[in-house]
């Protein structure tokens, strides 16, 4: 079933690319981290509607620095 497979997060997501096409066809909700605020907020005009809607969090920090929530539990996390 199509969106079903829980939460997936796409590291260094850009404008959400992989997110749009991969990502959320297969998985019910997707987050983003990509340090460029700039590609957050042209992401969810690229994905549209009504895709967008099942992104999840936009986080706008590097790996390296990010730190995931315990409660909050990653299918997939996508690098």
């Amino acid at each position: 079933k199509e969106g079903s497979r829980g939460i997936a997060i796409e590291v260094g997501a850009g404008i959400g690319r992989l997110s749009k096409h991969l990502l959320l066809p297969l998985f019910s909700e997707v987050d983003m981290l990509e340090p460029c605020q700039k590609f957050l907020d042209a992401s969810a005009e690229y994905i549209g509607e009504p895709a967008a809607a099942r992104i999840g969090r936009r986080f706008c920090v590097g790996m390296e620095d990010w730190q995931p929530e315990p409660a909050r539990q990653y299918a997939v996390v996508w690098v």
